[in-house]
């Protein structure tokens, strides 16, 4: 498989793990422990993009958590609507991992 294609790849499961309830799940079938043990046998561009996802996966695991319990207790959603709660904005969470890897880098 070509590094573009895998690029695209990646990047679309970033993207589509911005839906709580699609993070939720893809914690629940072990996509973390499945990222981490093929990131040895991938090219360092694609091991970069896992960390990006693992990153995402942990990073909002408490979050989910939280928002779960208090989602429940104060909304109703209607059977059958495509609302799942809090989603994430890629773009917010990309800039919030970066700003930490600078960070890390300058200790």
């Amino acid at each position: 498989m070509s590094l573009q294609l895998r690029t695209y790849i990646n990047g679309a499961l970033y993207s589509i793990l911005a839906r709580r309830k699609i993070r939720q799940r893809a914690r629940q079938l072990g996509l973390s422990s499945l990222l981490v043990s093929l990131r040895p046998n991938v090219e360092v561009r694609v091991q970069q993009q896992f960390d990006y996802i693992l990153r995402l996966l942990s990073a909002h695991e408490t979050a989910d958590t939280a928002t779960d319990v208090n989602h429940q207790a104060e909304v109703e959603v209607e059977p059958g609507s495509d609302d799942d709660g809090e989603d994430i904005d890629p773009d917010e969470s990309k800039d919030r991992i970066e700003e930490e890897e600078e960070a890390e880098g300058e200790d």
